[in-house]
């Protein structure tokens, strides 16, 4: 009984190692939800753009402080002395000795003061909204970098699945050129068909083994890249696969197009309101005026409410009795620094032109946005009538293939007619996988441009 139980655990510990060695073996299945999630968490620009807003952040927290008052408690203690040698005084015909004498005397101090500030030429107000508005554009840049990345992640993703498709069509290809390879070798040796035709036959396959081996090149290459855009381990086996992604493509052809989005002047107004980047400048602009109003702060005067409260006592004790020993001061302070007048006026006029500036960036930047817009229109509109015509030509090439495979196995078409059909409808194969996911990346890029759709 305990030698059966012991080969029963033996056995249940071998397949509980073989399951969990093949479960370790597997490649993790990345698809791409999963790709922008670990984008978003693992990426260094995302990362960078983050430890901004918390820089950001902390500086409107430095800039509460200036609304804070000051608040200074202090204590001291001070000895007095001194040294009389001893003298002798005379009155008259009498002399009267003084003897040495010694006197110290010790003063106790502690209190605190405090001073407010009510009034600084609205210097401080300029610090704390220019602060706030450092940390406003600071979450704007975040918001941008997550849709650029976004956006990268799904053309990225994009290319590895439009790559490994190609190379299933390659390996389609190759296969179809062996056997034909081995079906005009035996008509060959059946004395059917020239020799001729087999040498042209294998030139053709070599010719397709080489697309396949550079369409694999590129389908790893293309792989690493989006690894490395995610900051995970090339040398780590992922799959990348989305079944959705198939769903998409079948409904490009039924897309309706950018008619269907609205005008151009909606989808403008749209892309002021949305993009992070523009609302920045509007930040830049808010920026600039503030710096032109503490620059203008030089020329106001400041008003402080002070106060303080001290004990002082030669003995402790008593300067610790805050009831009957102790003495205050409550006052305003009016101060006015008179500014000196070139550089105060060089600060201002620094900060107008910085203001002018900024408006300027913030047009500049509108009109660029219009340009943006009107391109990712284009593009998309003609990626659209470019997959379907694509896939008028891949039906036209399908039939004329089969056609020229028909005539050749019947003897009224010649090999080479052949292999030109299969050439063309190869060709055609590759446009259209092409197209199709060129157009879903293209519609990203006119979300990334409007910039609407928050992540």
């Amino acid at each position: 009984m305990k030698k059966f139980l012991a080969v029963l655990l033996l056995t249940l510990l071998s397949v509980f190692s073989t399951y969990a060695q093949t479960q370790s073996s597997q490649p993790k299945t990345i698809t791409l939800n999963d790709a922008l999630a670990i984008a978003f968490d693992r990426n260094v620009t995302v990362a960078q753009a983050v430890n901004g807003v918390d820089e950001a952040n902390a500086g409107v927290t430095a800039a509460y402080g200036l609304y804070a008052p000051k608040v200074i408690p202090y204590a001291y203690f001070k000895r007095n002395g001194s040294n009389t040698p001893a003298t002798v005084q005379t009155f008259g015909n009498q002399f009267l000795p003084i003897p040495a004498q010694d006197i110290y005397q010790n003063q106790y101090s502690y209190g605190v003061s405090a001073s407010y500030t009510l009034f600084d030429g609205f210097n401080r107000e300029s610090i704390f909204s220019s602060a706030r508005a450092g940390a406003a554009q600071a979450n704007q840049g975040l918001d941008r970098t997550r849709q650029s990345i976004a956006n990268s992640v799904i053309s990225a993703y994009l290319a590895v699945i439009q790559n490994e498709q190609q190379v299933k069509v390659l390996q389609d290809n190759v296969t179809n050129e062996r056997n034909l390879l081995d079906r005009i070798s035996e008509q060959n040796r059946l004395g059917a068909v020239a020799i001729g035709d087999v040498y042209r036959q294998q030139s053709v396959l070599a010719q397709a083994e080489y697309s396949l081996i550079s369409g694999q090149n590129q389908y790893d290459k293309s792989k690493a890249d989006l690894l490395n855009l995610l900051a995970l381990n090339v040398d780590q086996e992922y799959t990348i696969a989305d079944p959705s992604i198939a769903t998409q493509i079948k409904q490009v052809e039924t897309d309706p197009g950018v008619q269907s989005m609205g005008s151009f002047d909606d989808l403008f107004k749209r892309a002021l309101a949305a993009r992070p980047d523009y609302m920045s400048t509007q930040e830049s602009v808010t920026l600039a005026n503030l710096g032109v109003t503490e620059a203008w702060s030089a020329y106001y005067p400041s008003l402080n409410l002070v106060g303080s409260l001290t004990s002082t006592s030669p003995e402790w004790a008593t300067a610790s009795q805050w009831g009957s020993n102790h003495a205050s001061s409550v006052g305003l302070t009016l101060s006015w620094q008179m500014p000196e007048i070139f550089s105060a006026v060089q600060k201002i006029e620094v900060a107008d032109i910085t203001q002018k500036n900024a408006v300027l960036q913030m047009q500049q930047k509108g009109r660029d946005i219009s340009v943006e817009l009107k391109k990712a229109l284009l593009d998309l509109e003609a990626a659209r009538k470019q997959y379907v015509a694509s896939q008028r030509s891949q039906l036209a090439a399908e039939q004329d293939r089969k056609t020229a495979e028909a005539k050749y196995n019947l003897g009224s078409g010649t090999l080479l007619d052949f292999q030109v059909a299969d050439a063309t409808y190869l060709t055609a194969q590759l446009t259209t996988l092409a197209n199709a996911y060129n157009y879903m990346a293209l519609k990203s890029n006119l979300d990334l441009v409007i910039g609407e759709k928050k992540y």
